[in-house]
């Protein structure tokens, strides 16, 4: 077992979890995507850190290409909510930290997109 995969991936259900307790389901359409992706998101880093190995059809599907998928969702999730609410409103502070964020998902999205091809480095996070 990974333990950032799986740990990352039940922060995330938990998070789920609590928006849809205390908050509900969201009413707004883009807002239930964006959940909705965050949920899936976490449910492939789950299973990114718990399983090895698994196969569709012919083809075996390493743990690295759900964990990479579940990282590029954590961003896209994140560029989605800045995106249909951005927090720009004109001063210099919110307009950094929307760009700040938006750098934040592109960069998830990237190292998802590279740990799902199986970069070099994905052995680092093998089990010791």
């Amino acid at each position: 077992m990974r333990k950032f995969p799986t740990g990352f991936g039940i922060v995330l259900l938990t998070l789920f979890a609590i928006f849809v307790i205390w908050g509900g389901w969201p009413s707004d359409p883009a807002a239930l995507v964006q959940l909705l992706t965050f949920v899936l998101a976490g449910a492939l880093l789950l299973v990114g850190g718990v399983i090895d190995a698994f196969s569709i059809d012919d083809r075996t599907v390493r743990w690295y290409v759900p964990f990479g998928v579940g990282l590029s969702l954590v961003g896209l999730s994140f560029s989605l909510g800045l995106l249909v609410s951005p927090s720009v409103d004109g001063s210099i502070a919110r307009t950094f930290v929307t760009v700040l964020a938006l750098v934040n998902a592109v960069l998830f999205v990237y190292i998802g997109a590279d740990n799902a091809r199986g970069n070099t480095y994905v052995n680092a996070l093998k089990p010791q």
